[in-house]
């Protein structure tokens, strides 16, 4: 398939494996959205804490084509054409 090097985030629904790509900017736009939200809620440090991890968790209550259709990189593979998988990580020194 050769999928290109790059962040991304998998939501694994009962009939596709759906790749959101995650770029910089993405990330950047999301976080200062939900900074924003804090901001106007007043919620102060513990606020701006959980904002930090809203990108991330954001995929669990969005429909999987909302998902899909969010950028043109994103992507879907049926789960019945799945036979075999292979997990290739690196250690990036962060976290």
């Amino acid at each position: 398939m050769g999928l290109k090097s790059g962040r991304h985030t998998l939501i694994l629904t009962d009939r596709r494996v759906i790749f959101a790509r995650s770029t910089v900017a993405t990330m950047k736009q999301q976080l200062a959205d939900a900074l924003d939200g804090v901001k106007s809620e007043g919620t102060g440090f513990l606020g701006w804490l959980d904002a930090q991890l809203v990108w991330k968790e954001r995929y669990l209550e969005m429909p999987p084509d909302q998902a899909l259709a969010e950028t043109a990189d994103n992507f879907a593979v049926e789960r019945a054409s799945i036979i075999k998988t292979s997990l290739k990580t690196r250690c990036t020194g962060h976290g």
